[in-house]
């Protein structure tokens, strides 16, 4: 499913039981965020960026869609708009927990320099009701650029990541989630990402504030385009 967005990891859990209940056959998102982090690195260069979502399910667990947003990544006018294909299926193992597995296209529009950014990956889920989620995704073909060695890279990469959402009160919680980023195909910089925060549920809105951190590997490499110790506000309405 799709997984680049700032609530995906914090939302997560919820969304692939919702898929597989009796959650209506179309659903979608409206995002609004202060900065667009992916991986612990900004795609719109720490500036606001307008995202949305549109997907089906099925009652057997298919689930498909499309999922936009507003971006600029390294270099300079690499590319205006992010915009990804995803396909996938959704198994309950119990009640509480349910496995997920898919496959994404990621496609990059307005690319002056044809960076080729565009790429696959495919990805696996396993979460834990509402509260926790273990995703792995690998792209065999990814393009990254390195601000600090001012080269473009093209590669296998790999992440293994986690979230957790602990309820405070009914509609107030918190957040974090942590990542493992192997680029170790691409640039000897291999790094651990995270983030923590709020987040406040007010019917079909969800805000969420949250502060990143980057390990030194990720820093080095991508320096100005790390999000370490920067905030983001998001403001979701799903539907």
């Amino acid at each position: 499913m799709k997984r680049r967005v700032a609530f995906a990891l914090l939302m997560a859990a919820g969304a692939l039981n919702e898929r597989v209940s009796a959650a209506p056959p179309l659903q979608g998102s409206v995002v609004a965020t202060t900065d667009y982090i992916f991986q612990g690195m900004t795609q719109s260069r720490h500036d606001p960026a307008l995202q949305g979502d549109l997907h089906l399910n099925t009652a057997r667990g298919w689930f498909g869609g499309v999922w936009a947003s507003t971006a600029n990544p390294p270099p300079d006018h690499a590319a205006d708009l992010e915009i990804n294909l995803y396909l996938g299926r959704t198994w309950i193992l119990s009640s509480q927990w349910t496995a997920a597995a898919s496959y994404t296209h990621y496609a990059y529009s307005g690319d002056a320099q044809h960076s080729a950014y565009d790429h696959d990956e495919i990805s696996a889920r396993l979460a834990f009701a509402d509260r926790a989620s273990f995703a792995f995704a690998c792209a065999p073909n990814v393009t990254r650029y390195s601000l600090t060695q001012d080269a473009v890279r093209q590669g296998r990469e790999c992440s293994y990541e986690g979230a957790w959402r602990q309820p405070l009160t009914r509609r107030l919680a918190l957040t974090a989630g942590v990542g493992y980023y192997d680029l170790s195909d691409l640039f000897p910089a291999s790094y651990w990402a995270g983030h923590a925060g709020l987040s406040l549920a007010l019917r079909r809105v969800q805000l969420t504030v949250s502060r990143f951190a980057v390990e030194r590997p990720g820093r080095r490499a991508f320096a100005a385009q790390s999000a370490d110790g920067r905030w983001a506000f998001t403001a979701a309405w799903r539907f």
